[in-house]
């Protein structure tokens, strides 16, 4: 399951290592993977970077594949480009999640649920670390968690002479054929091949997904005029009113003849209504998501309840006082029973 927040160590403001990653790779570390909704227990995130070209205005395709390379050459982060997942290498033993036992359970559920060999072979690797240096740790010998632990650390680990890099840094590897599709004001669509920043003199156009650079190869379609109808502003999931579905000339008389504004007007309403059921689809998730986190949490803190939150064979209500009034109900239970019981057996002697 994914948190909801994250242990920031104070002293990383010191660290040389941390401060010789450059001002894109620090904000990818601490404000993007480490409080990614999809980060595990495990350390493990969603690596979709077209999407998280979402996260700031300004942010763009080439600045997150730049700042990945870092991360990745520095090893703050590891990378699966294949499987879409990320490392946050370190994790488990920073926000010292093998502490607690039930935590401990949920780090081997979620590595469990990694699907990159690499990166879970790097768990392995980190998990041998924090018993080194994590050896006080109740999880190690507690009977709820030592037999899933030890059975991690019988798996392959991953030597770190063995990993490869596998993001390319865009500085050495450009590659400006990106081809951008405009439709009204839709949203460009990346080329997925492309990871590679263009020439530093390149112009730049303002886009919802950043600022992606013009080259003399880029192809456009549909780009629009400055006379055009559709605004370059408005029709992405933020706004609050739909564009409307024609041009200002039609909008009360629509018309069934050919109409370039019209038709530049309702593809930017189909834009618009997509992200608007994007955005109703996040905001279900990220609901569960944080039901989902509130149970895991009362679960954790609990000292009656399994990892899966049972008291015995119910669902524990996380109540300590709980069992003493149960206690207390079955005593209660069991006098009127033989009290009746006694009543019953003076009728029938009479």
């Amino acid at each position: 399951m994914a948190r909801e927040y994250a242990r920031v160590r104070l002293n990383m403001a010191e660290d040389p290592e941390y401060l010789d990653l450059t001002v894109d790779a620090q904000h990818l570390y601490a404000n993007i993977l480490l409080i990614d909704p999809s980060l595990s227990y495990c350390g493990i995130a969603d690596w979709r970077p077209v999407r998280l070209t979402q996260r700031a205005k300004d942010l763009t395709l080439d600045r997150i594949m730049a700042a990945a390379a870092v991360l990745e050459q520095a090893r703050f982060a590891l990378f699966d480009p294949d499987t879409e997942e990320v490392l946050v290498r370190t994790l488990v033993r920073n926000d010292e999640l093998l502490r607690n036992p039930k935590m401990a359970l949920s780090v081997v559920k979620a590595y469990q649920g990694a699907a990159s060999r690499t990166l879970r072979a790097a768990v392995i690797t980190e998990l041998h670390k924090a018993r080194e240096t994590q050896s006080d740790f109740s999880s190690w010998t507690s009977p709820m968690s030592k037999d899933a632990l030890a059975r991690l650390l019988d798996l392959p680990a991953l030597d770190p002479a063995d990993y490869t890099n596998r993001i390319a840094n865009p500085i050495t590897n450009r590659n400006t054929n990106h081809i951008g599709n405009r439709i009204g004001n839709a949203d460009a669509v990346p080329n997925t091949n492309h990871i590679g920043n263009t020439d530093p003199g390149a112009d730049y156009q303002s886009d919802s997904v950043g600022f992606l650079p013009v080259t003399s190869n880029q192809q456009t379609y549909n780009q629009q005029p400055e006379s055009s109808y559709v605004s370059t502003e408005g029709y992405g999931a933020s706004a609050t009113e739909p564009p409307p579905r024609y041009c200002p000339q039609h909008i009360d008389e629509p018309t069934t003849s050919p109409c370039h504004a019209c038709g530049e007007a309702r593809r930017a309403r189909e834009v618009w209504d997509r992200n608007e059921a994007h955005a109703v689809k996040l905001a279900q998730s990220s609901e569960a998501k944080r039901r989902a986190k509130f149970i895991q949490d009362a679960i954790d803190e609990c000292e009656l309840c399994d990892e899966n939150g049972y008291f015995g064979t119910t669902v524990c209500e996380h109540n300590p006082e709980r069992v003493e009034t149960n206690r207390r109900g079955v005593a209660l239970v069991r006098e009127a029973l033989a009290e009746t019981a006694k009543r019953k057996a003076d009728d029938e002697q009479l």
